[in-house]
């Protein structure tokens, strides 16, 4: 084999190996996204809350309801999108359907939390969520900007967690954030500026929720 043959052979193998590390990368970075679906975080946290922290809750219905309105409504999106008149949209048609159906839950957790008497954590959740989709519909449908739900949602429950489970667990969230945020530019789903500005919808409101729970 002449010393041309030796490298364009060499050269064949590198890029192979490049090719099936960059199919790992991207098999990781899906399963990152589907595994950190809005949905899935938030009732995650929801689910610790009431094992680790139930004073945060008054009684069954309270966790029940708030796992309905801020988890279950928000997930309905990706089967409804499965509709053959919804599938033609794709991710857009999927993306503005969650945008629908988030504010419903969000209005429906934080409007029980009033009937039922709920305390000044779980107001502190609700409004936090509840401020988060109204500042994001405003970033995305009247300015155009393109904020991240994504980044928004996630970052939410990452904050509670180290809010109600300690500054021991931010070394944790922070990670988790770090991953979530490299798969969506791994895949192309958002720009670092989207990112960013999801992430800053999410301190924002829960600022802002923070502020009226201290007040009130």
């Amino acid at each position: 084999m002449t010393e041309k043959r030796i490298y364009m052979a060499g050269l064949n193998i590198g890029e192979g190996a490049k090719e099936a590390r960059g199919a790992r990368l991207d098999k990781l970075a899906k399963a990152v996204r589907v595994l950190s679906v809005p949905p899935v975080l938030v009732g995650l946290l929801l689910t610790a809350l009431w094992i680790f922290s139930p004073s945060v809750f008054s009684g069954v219905w309270q966790p029940l309801v708030t796992l309905f309105g801020l988890a279950v409504v928000p997930a309905l999106a990706y089967p409804l999108s499965m509709i053959p008149a919804l599938r033609k949209g794709g991710r857009d048609a999927q993306r503005d359907l969650a945008l629908k159906l988030t504010p419903i839950g969000y209005v429906i957790s934080t409007v029980f939390c009033w009937i039922s008497g709920g305390g000044s954590n779980l107001w502190l959740i609700n409004l936090g969520y509840l401020f988060s989709i109204i500042v994001l519909l405003l970033l995305n449908k009247v300015f155009h900007l393109k904020a991240s739900g994504h980044a928004c949602a996630i970052t939410g429950p990452l904050i509670y967690a180290v809010i109600f489970f300690g500054w021991g667990f931010a070394p944790v969230c922070a990670l988790l954030y770090a991953l979530i945020f490299w798969s969506s530019l791994r895949l192309e789903r958002h720009t670092p500026r989207d990112l960013l500005l999801g992430t800053l919808t999410a301190c924002c409101a829960l600022g802002i929720a923070a502020i009226i729970v201290s007040l009130f």
